[in-house]
Parts: C-alpha cells; structure tokens; sequence
C-alpha cells in the first residue's frame, strides 16, 4: 500500500506491505534388491510389480514444509528538491526450522538522508555549465541473514538405536538413545550494520560526473560451522562467531560527451 501526498513544496510518500512465502514439498520411493531380484528384465518387467518373492523390498515417503513471513515500512520526506529524508523498517521470521521461537523474528531499521546544495538560494551565482549538481548524502542500516543455516540448528535430533558399553565386573552392552547433534539454543540472526557517507558532483552541463562514497559495514554474530573438541563427540555445530569489518572508499568519473 502506498500513500503520496504534496504539501506546497513538502513531498510525503509512506508504503506498508508485508510477504508471506511457502514451499512444500512431498515425495515417496520404493527399492527392490537382490542377487536376482525381477522375474524378467525385458522393459515391461522393470516395476516392483515383478520383484521375485525373495528380493529385499524398502520404501520411503516425507514430506516437507518452511515458511517465512515479513513486514515492511517506508517514509519518504523530500523539500523543494533541496532536501530528502526516507526511514525504512523491516521485522521477518521463518519457522521453527531456522531459529527458536525466542530469537525468531529479526527486526532491521535503515535511513538515508540528502542535501542538494547545488539547489540552494546562494548557489545561484554559480554557471551551471560550470557546476551542475552538488549533493551530499548519507545512509545506516541493519540487514540481516539466516540463509546459511540448516535446519533445527538449535535444536539436537535424537538417535533411538544408541548403545553404550557399561564396564563392572563384566561389560554389558545398553541400548538407548542419544543426541545425534550437538544443539546450540541461542543461535540468532547475523546481522551487519552499513554506514555510507556519500558526494555527487556533476560538472560542465553534465558532462562530467564524479562520486565520492566512504563505507563502513560491520558484520556481527557470523554464522559459521566449526568442529568442536573431539572429546564432545560431534563432527560440527553452528555458532554466531565474531565480527567482520569491511570499510573503504569508492571514487567513480564519467565523462558523456
């Protein structure tokens, strides 16, 4: 939904939406095995239907189902072309296969601000063959990602045909059941923070353009999967594990002519 409206010379825009996305998915097997196992092997006979009475037989079926759902949000505020606001928000969540129910849902806020100079009153002096644009902008914003997750990270699946050796007098062979992963229950969302500070100038009718951007972006909680101490018993796990810096400048000419 979007909503626009001018005021002299304020300009004020407002959308809210929301997406909800589902994928499901079935399927359903069945093997046959053996030495030997159809009474004929012209193509009329390759179905279960003709496995010898002999032969091992198995089948399998699953289902599966994920979902995600997400809120959106954006206000945009712009003034006599010189000046523009816009704030963004955005709060999303899967289903339980990706996180907990406590750390579920992820809540992600950005802004971007400008100032056209080049638009001002004490700007007007200047040729515009000589000085075409002159902007100032700058940006925040959080994103963030669960993508590279597998499913019930959080949690621990249990294997039913455990055994384990108890040693007294004799050894004696137990069966049971055990955790078949290692469960981390407060796996969160990554998350990763941008700052942008930005200038465009644009100079002789437009003919030469020149951008000028400073950024900083900071990863925090990465999700990574790392392999424990052998004495826990497990392969791997998935943990939020430090901060990434990325940060830098980007300068960009073009000439049209």
């Amino acid at each position: 939904a979007n909503y626009n409206i001018k005021i002299k010379k304020h300009n004020i825009s407002a959308m809210a939406g929301m997406s909800y996305i589902e994928n499901n998915s079935q399927s359903v097997s069945g093997s046959g095995t053996g030495s030997d196992p159809l009474t004929g092997y012209d193509s009329n006979f390759l179905y279960l239907n003709y496995l010898k009475s002999d032969a091992s037989k198995s089948t399998s079926g699953v289902t599966n189902k994920s979902a995600s759902i997400a809120y959106f949000g954006r206000i945009g505020w712009s003034y006599d072309n010189r000046y523009n606001f816009q704030a963004n928000f955005r709060a999303d969540a899967f289903d339980s296969s990706k996180l907990s129910k406590k750390a579920r849902w992820g809540y992600f806020p950005s802004f971007s601000a400008g100032w056209t100079i080049s638009n001002e009153k004490f700007m007007k002096g200047i040729d515009k063959s000589i000085l075409s644009l002159l902007k100032v902008r700058a940006s925040w914003g959080i994103n963030g990602n669960v993508n590279v997750l597998r499913n019930y990270a959080y949690a621990a699946d249990i294997n039913y045909n455990a055994y384990f050796w108890e040693y007294k007098d004799e050894p004696v062979l137990s069966y049971g059941s055990a955790p078949g992963s290692l469960a981390n229950p407060d796996l969160q969302w990554e998350t990763s923070k941008q700052l942008d500070l930005g200038i465009d100038m644009r100079f002789l009718n437009n003919r030469l353009s020149i951008s000028a951007d400073y950024y900083n972006k900071q990863t925090e909680g990465l999700l990574l999967t790392i392999t424990p101490p052998a004495e826990i018993g497990f392969s791997s796990t998935t943990i939020n594990a430090g901060n990434v810096l990325n940060t830098g400048f980007e300068l960009e000419a073009n000439w049209e002519d």
